[in-house]
C-alpha cells in the first residue's frame, strides 16, 4: 500500500512538471495571454510547487506522531476549562505544601530539599493511603486535603523525616478521564520545576496481593508495562534514576499468613519482611534465589510456630504458608521481570526491593491501626536511601552551568544598573554645572548684540541659543534614570520663544540686508537676478515660498562673504529653522519692480524655457551616455561618460509629448516673479509652447553633437590589439553599430500628428480633418521634429528599420574587412617588418586600392571614428616598413660606407688614408649603393627637388612615410656627386680646364704641373689647359711652384703617386665663386699670391656643397 502510495506521488510530482513545462513553452504558441514570461513562470511556479507542497502535507498529516499530536491539542481544548481547573487546584495544592513544610519550624530553613520526598503510587483500592496512614510514623502536621475525592486528589502526607503524595490511582492507566495524560505531564513539570535538583526521592509502589492472585499473566503483562510508562516518564523528565520500592499490601489475604505472624511481638512486627537487592542494577539481582532464600528463612520457623500453635487448623495454615508464598513468587518474578527490567530500547529501573505488609486486624479500639512491617522498612532502609538516587551528571552540569550564568548576569545588571545610576548623578550633575554656565554666556552676548552686530556675532548668539536647548532638552530627557529619580522644569518652550524672536528681529533682517544688496548689484546678471528676485518675493508671498530653494539661495550668499564653514554651517541651520516659522515681510516694491524690468529685457521665451527645463529636472536620473549601452567594449572608446539628460532622450521626448504643454501652462499660471499676466488666450499658449520646442530642439541637437562630437576611437600600437579591434567593429555587434542604433532611437522622433498619421491605413484616408486639428493644437510643431530627424538623417539612413546596417555602411565594413584580413595575415607573418614594406609599397604603387574611398562618404563621426582605426593600423604598418627599410639601409648601405668610405679621403678630407676609387664608384655610380638602395626602398615614398634640396613624402591614405633632413641632405649631395664627377655613360671621371688669373708683382713665375700637362704664367698671355681625371693608371702627381723676380723656386707645393691629387689640390686653397659658374683658387703664403680658374662639371660641386665630403646618418 505504501509503494503504491509513493508510485502515485511521484506520478504526481512528474506530471506537474511536465504541465509547468507545457505552460512554459507550449502554452504561449496556442494562446495570446500567455506570451509574457513572468506571467508564464509564476503559473508553472504555482502548478509544481503546489502540487508538491500538497502531496507533503498529505504525507506529513499521515504520520501517526502527525496524529497523535493532533489528538492531544484536540483533547486538550476540548476539556480545557476542566483542565485549567485541575490544574489551579494541584498547583495550589503543592504551593499550599511546600508553604506548610517553609513554615514548620522542624524543617528550618532547607526546608525544600531537607527532608525527602517520595511518591506513593498504585492503584485504586491497593492501600496507598491506608499504607502511610497506618506506617507507624508521627504526623505531627497531619495536613490532609479534605476538599477533594480521594479518588482525584493528590494528597501530602508530611511525616518528621518525610513527605508523602500520594497520587490518584487512575494516573497509571489514564484511562478514566481523557484529561489524565496532560494532568500527569503537568504534575512531573511541576515537580522537576520546583524541585529540580531532587524532584523526588524514591517511589513507593503498592500492589495489593489481589492483583497477583486474581489478575491473569496478560493483565498482569499489560499493568507492568503502563506502569513502566510511567515509571520512564518520571525518570525522563526528572533526569534521574528514582529508587523504586515494591510494597505488596494485603498480604493478609495469603493462606497462612495471619497464622504465620500472630505471635510476634511489637517489635517484630516493625522488623521488614521481604527482600533487599544489593546492586542497584537489577540486571545484576537474581530474584528467584533472593525469594528462595525468604522462604527458606520462614520455612526454618514453621516447627517452631506450629509447636507454639493451639489450634488444630491453624497448623495447617501455617504448615503451607510458605508454599502459598511460594507460588506466589512466580507471578511476582514475572511481573518484575516486565516492569523493571532491562529491554532493548529501555534502561533497567532501580528496584530496591519487594516487600510484603498488611493491617494488622486484631487490635482494641483505643489503638490506632498499624501496618505491618512497615516502620523499620520507612525508617532504616528507604530513608536511609533518600539520596540513593542517580542525578543526570550532564543535567546536573548544564543545571550548575546555567545557575552560574543566572547569577552573574544577575551581578552584572545590579552592578551596571548601580554604575548607571552614580554615573546619571554624576553627568546630571555637570550638565546643570555646564548649563547654568552656558545661560551666562547666552545672557552676556545677547547683551552685546545689536541691528549693527556682522553675521559672525548673530551666529555666535543663535547658536548659543540652540546649546541651551539642547542642554535643557538634555536634562529632561537624557536617560531612564533622570526621568525616574531626577525632576527638572521644563523651560523650552521660553528658550524657543526667545530663539524665535532673534531669528525674526535679527536673522531676518540681516538676510533680507543681503538680498536687497544683491538686488542692486546684480542687475546685469539675468541668472542671478532671477535669483534675487525670486527669493526676495519668496520672504513676502507665504503661498508662493520654497524652503528649500531660499536655504541653497542663503548658504551659496554666505559662502561668498564668511569664511568660516562653521559659522556658515550655524547659520544654515538658524535659517532653517527660521523659514519654519509663519511670517511676511514687508518688502521695498521699487526694488522688484526695477529687477522685473531688468528681467524682461531678456527674452521671456528663454526665461519660461529655464523654468520648463527645471519642471523635468527628474529626468536627470534617466540620463544617458554611450558607456552605459558599450557594455564590454567601452574601453574602445574616450568620452563615453558623457551625460545627455534624460530630457534630451527618446524617454524624455515622450513625457514631453504628454506632460510639455501641461508643464507649460503651470509656469505661465504661476509665472508671477517677472510679474507677467496669468490668463494667456489659447493661441498665446500655443506660441509660447512653439517657441519653448524650439529651444528644446536647438539643445537636443545640441547634447546629441557634443556626446557624439566627444566619444574618441582608442588608438592601439599592438598589432593583436589592433586585430582584435577590427574585428570588434566588424562584427555584427559592432559598437559603432550599437551607437548608431542609440542614436536613430533617441535622434529618429516623430510628432503626434505624424505618428496618428503613419497609423491611418492607406484604406483609411478620409479621417476627419477635425480629429488631426485637435490633436495638432495640443502637440509639438512637426517642422521642429522633422528638422531634427534630417540633422540626423546621414547617421539614420547607416541603418534599417530593424537596425541592421544598410548601403555605405555595408560598403565601408566591406572595405574594412579587407583591412582585416591584410592585417590578420600580418599576424602569422614570417617577416612581419617585410610584409609591412611591400604593402605600403604595393598601396603607393596603386597594386591595392585606396583605403579612404567608401570613409569620405560617411558621416563625419563615424568618418573620424573608423579613420582613426585606419590610421592607427597604417602608422603600424609604416612604422614596421620603415623598420624594414632601416635594416635594408644598414645592411647595405651603412656596413658598406663605414668598411670603405668613412674616415677615408675625401669622404673625410682630412684623412691620411685613400679611399679605393672602386669603391667610391661602386657607392656613388648610379644603379651603384646608394642609387640602388634609393630606388628600391625610397623613390615610391618620396618627392625630391635636387635644386632647393626639398622633398615631400606621398600620401598613404591620409598616412605618409617620412625621412630625416639628415638622409634627405645625403641623397642630394649624392646626387651632386654623381653629376659632378660621372660621365654622362655612368664611368667615374670629368675633365676640366684650368687657366691662371693672377700673379702677385713679387713673383715672376707660376707653373703648375699634372701629369703630362704643364701651364706657366710669367705675367704675359694666358693659356688653358685641359685636365682629365682620373687618368688611365689612376695614378697622379701634382706639382704648383712659384718663382720670385730672381727666378727662384719660393714656393713648391707637391702631391705624388695620388689619385686624389687634383681634390687635395683644392682642398688645400682658397675656393671662391668666379664668373660664369667658374671656380677661382687662391693661394697666399709668406706674401706671395697667385691665382687659377676652373671651368668644368665638379665647379657646381664645390659651389653648393663642400666639394667630395660626404657623411651618412645612422638612421633614416
Amino acid at each position: 500500500m505504501i509503494k503504491l502510495k509513493n508510485k502515485f506521488s511521484i506520478i504526481l510530482i512528474i506530471s506537474s512538471l511536465i504541465l509547468s513545462l507545457i505552460v512554459v513553452f507550449i502554452f504561449p504558441l496556442i494562446f495570446d495571454s500567455f506570451k509574457a514570461i513572468y506571467f508564464r513562470l509564476l503559473i508553472a511556479f504555482l502548478i509544481f510547487f503546489g502540487t508538491l507542497t500538497t502531496i507533503l502535507l498529505i504525507k506529513l498529516y499521515g504520520k501517526k506522531e502527525t496524529k497523535e499530536f493532533i489528538e492531544a491539542k484536540t483533547l486538550e481544548n476540548l476539556y480545557k476549562n476542566e483542565i485549567k481547573q485541575k490544574v489551579k487546584l494541584l498547583k495550589q495544592k503543592f504551593n499550599d505544601a511546600l508553604k506548610i513544610v517553609k513554615r514548620a519550624s522542624v524543617y528550618k530553613i532547607k526546608s525544600r530539599y531537607e527532608l525527602p520526598w517520595y511518591l506513593v503510587l498504585g492503584e485504586e483500592g491497593e492501600g496507598k493511603s491506608s499504607l502511610v496512614k497506618y506506617s507507624g510514623l508521627n504526623f505531627p502536621i497531619n495536613y490532609e486535603d479534605k476538599n477533594i475525592d480521594d479518588n482525584e486528589g493528590f494528597k501530602w502526607y508530611f511525616s518528621e523525616k518525610s513527605i508523602f503524595i500520594d497520587l490518584p490511582g487512575h494516573y497509571i492507566q489514564q484511562t478514566k478521564n481523557p484529561e489524565d495524560p496532560i494532568l500527569w505531564k503537568y504534575f512531573l513539570k511541576l515537580f522537576s520545576k520546583k524541585r529540580w535538583r531532587r524532584p523526588i526521592n524514591g517511589i513507593i509502589l503498592t500492589i495489593s496481593i489481589d492483583t497477583f492472585l486474581n489478575r491473569s499473566n496478560k493483565d498482569l503483562e499489560n499493568f507492568a508495562k503502563q506502569l513502566r510508562d510511567r515509571f520512564d516518564e518520571l525518570s525522563q523528565i526528572f533526569k534521574s534514576s528514582i529508587p523504586i520500592y515494591l510494597v505488596i499490601t494485603k498480604s493478609d489475604k495469603i493462606d497462612g499468613f495471619n497464622e504465620y505472624f500472630n505471635t510476634l511481638s511489637k517489635e517484630e512486627k516493625s522488623e521488614i519482611f521481604g527482600i533487599t537487592f544489593k546492586n542497584k542494577d537489577l540486571e545484576n539481582n537474581n530474584i528467584s534465589n533472593e525469594f528462595i532464600e525468604l522462604i527458606q528463612r520462614l520455612n526454618s520457623s514453621i516447627i517452631d510456630k506450629i509447636h507454639t500453635e493451639w489450634i488444630e487448623e491453624n497448623r495447617e495454615k501455617i504448615f503451607l504458608f510458605t508454599e502459598k508464598l511460594s507460588q506466589l513468587a512466580s507471578k511476582i518474578i514475572y511481573f518484575t521481570d516486565i516492569c523493571f527490567s532491562k529491554t532493548r530500547y529501555r534502561k533497567p529501573l532501580m528496584l530496591r526491593g519487594i516487600y510484603f505488609t498488611s493491617i494488622e486486624r486484631n487490635y482494641s479500639l483505643s489503638e490506632k491501626p498499624k501496618a505491618l512491617f512497615m516502620k523499620k522498612l520507612l525508617k532504616d532502609l528507604i530513608f536511609e536511601e533518600a539520596d540513593i538516587g542517580i542525578i543526570d551528571k550532564k543535567y546536573q552540569k548544564l543545571v550548575k552551568k546555567t545557575q552560574v550564568i543566572t547569577y552573574t548576569a544577575s551581578v552584572l545588571i545590579i552592578l551596571l544598573c548601580s554604575f548607571f545610576m552614580i554615573n546619571s548623578f554624576v553627568n546630571l550633575n555637570d550638565k546643570l554645572s555646564e548649563y547654568k554656565e552656558e545661560i551666562i554666556k547666552l545672557v552676556d552676548l545677547q547683551n552685546k548684540i545689536d541691528t549693527k552686530s556682522n553675521l559672525e556675532e548673530l551666529s555666535k548668539v543663535l547658536k548659543q541659543f540652540r546649546i541651551v536647548n539642547n542642554l535643557e532638552e538634555d536634562l529632561r530627557t537624557n536617560n531612564l534614570f533622570n526621568k525616574i529619580f531626577f525632576k527638572f522644569d521644563d523651560k523650552s518652550n521660553y528658550i524657543k520663544d526667545v530663539y524665535n524672536k532673534d531669528l525674526l528681529s535679527l536673522l531676518l533682517n540681516k538676510s533680507v540686508n543681503q538680498i536687497e544688496n544683491n538686488l542692486r548689484k546684480d542687475l546685469n546678471d539675468f541668472s542671478k537676478t532671477w535669483d534675487n528676485t525670486k527669493a526676495y518675493l519668496m520672504l513676502s508671498i507665504e503661498e508662493k515660498r520654497e524652503n528649500k530653494f531660499l536655504q541653497n539661495y542663503m548658504e551659496s550668499n554666505w559662502k561668498k562673504i564668511i569664511n568660516s564653514e562653521e559659522v556658515q554651517k550655524n547659520l544654515a541651520i538658524d535659517w532653517a529653522n527660521l523659514l519654519e516659522l509663519d511670517f511676511k515681510y514687508n518688502i521695498k516694491q521699487h526694488l522688484v519692480d526695477k529687477s522685473r524690468a531688468n528681467l524682461i529685457k531678456v527674452s521671456t521665451e528663454q526665461l519660461i524655457y529655464e523654468e520648463w527645463k527645471n519642471k523635468f529636472k527628474y529626468l536627470d536620473k534617466k540620463s544617458f551616455s554611450f558607456s552605459e549601452i558599450l557594455g564590454e567594449n567601452t574601453y574602445l572608446f574616450r568620452g563615453t561618460k558623457y551625460k545627455i539628460p534624460g530630457l534630451y532622450t527618446k524617454a524624455g521626448y515622450d513625457i514631453v509629448l504628454i506632460d510639455g504643454a501641461k508643464v507649460l501652462d503651470d509656469i505661465l499660471d504661476n509665472n508671477w516673479i517677472i510679474g507677467n499676466k496669468i490668463n494667456l488666450t489659447k493661441k498665446e499658449r500655443k506660441d509660447y509652447y512653439d517657441k519653448i520646442i524650439r529651444y528644446y530642439f536647438a539643445d537636443y541637437k545640441r547634447y546629441w553633437d557634443e556626446a557624439l562630437a566627444s566619444l574618441t576611437v582608442v588608438t592601439f600600437t599592438d598589432l593583436f590589439e589592433l586585430n582584435n579591434q577590427l574585428a570588434i567593429f566588424l562584427s555584427p555587434d559592432s559598437p559603432i553599430i550599437t551607437i548608431l542604433k542609440n542614436l536613430k532611437i533617441n535622434t529618429n522622433l516623430f510628432s503626434k500628428i505624424e505618428i496618428l498619421q503613419n497609423s491611418i491605413s492607406e484604406d483609411n484616408k478620409t479621417t476627419d480633418e477635425s480629429t488631426f486639428n485637435l490633436v495638432e493644437d495640443a502637440t509639438i510643431d512637426p517642422q521642429s521634429v522633422k528638422s531634427l530627424r534630417e540633422y540626423y538623417k546621414n547617421y539614420n539612413e547607416l541603418l534599417d528599420d530593424d537596425y541592421k546596417r544598410k548601403g555605405p555602411l555595408n560598403s565601408l565594413f566591406s572595405e574594412f574587412t579587407k583591412i582585416y584580413e591584410i592585417m590578420n595575415n600580418m599576424n602569422s607573418s614570417i617577416n612581419l617588418e617585410k610584409d609591412s614594406f611591400y604593402i605600403i609599397s604595393n598601396r603607393v604603387q596603386g597594386k591595392i586600392s585606396p583605403m579612404l574611398v567608401e570613409l569620405n562618404l560617411m558621416p563625419i563621426q563615424i568618418k573620424k571614428w573608423y579613420g582613426t582605426i585606419i590610421q592607427a593600423n597604417l602608422d603600424f604598418i609604416v612604422k614596421n616598413a620603415k623598420n624594414y627599410i632601416l635594416n635594408q639601409y644598414n645592411r647595405d648601405v651603412i656596413s658598406f660606407y663605414n668598411d670603405r668610405l668613412r674616415d677615408k679621403y675625401p669622404i673625410n678630407n682630412s684623412s691620411n688614408i685613400n679611399v679605393d676609387l672602386d669603391d667610391f664608384n661602386e657607392f656613388f655610380r648610379k644603379d651603384g649603393i646608394f642609387d640602388n638602395f634609393y630606388k628600391k626602398y625610397i623613390s615610391n615614398f618620396i618627392e625630391i627637388n635636387y635644386k632647393n634640396s626639398v622633398v615631400e613624402s606621398r600620401n598613404i591614405d591620409g598616412n605618409r612615410l617620412s625621412f630625416s633632413q639628415e638622409f634627405i641632405e645625403s641623397l642630394v649631395h649624392a646626387e651632386e656627386i654623381r653629376k659632378s664627377i660621372f660621365k654622362n655613360d655612368g664611368t667615374l671621371g670629368f675633365s676640366i680646364n684650368i687657366k691662371p688669373s693672377f700673379l702677385s708683382t713679387n713673383l715672376a713665375t707660376s707653373e703648375f704641373s699634372y701629369d703630362s700637362n704643364i701651364l706657366l704664367y710669367e705675367h704675359g698671355p694666358i693659356i688653358s689647359k685641359r685636365i682629365s681625371w682620373p687618368n688611365i693608371k689612376n695614378i697622379s702627381n701634382l706639382k704648383f711652384k712659384l718663382f720670385d723676380l730672381s727666378n727662384k723656386i719660393v714656393i713648391e707645393e707637391y702631391i705624388g703617386n695620388d689619385e686624389w691629387a687634383i681634390f687635395k689640390f683644392l682642398d688645400k686653397n682658397h675656393l671662391s665663386k668666379g664668373e660664369n659658374l667658374t671656380l677661382d683658387i687662391n693661394y697666399s703664403k709668406y706674401g706671395y699670391e697667385s691665382s687659377y680658374i676652373i671651368d668644368g662639371s665638379i665647379v657646381p660641386l664645390y659651389l653648393r656643397s663642400n666639394g667630395l665630403k660626404f657623411s651618412l646618418p645612422s638612421g633614416l
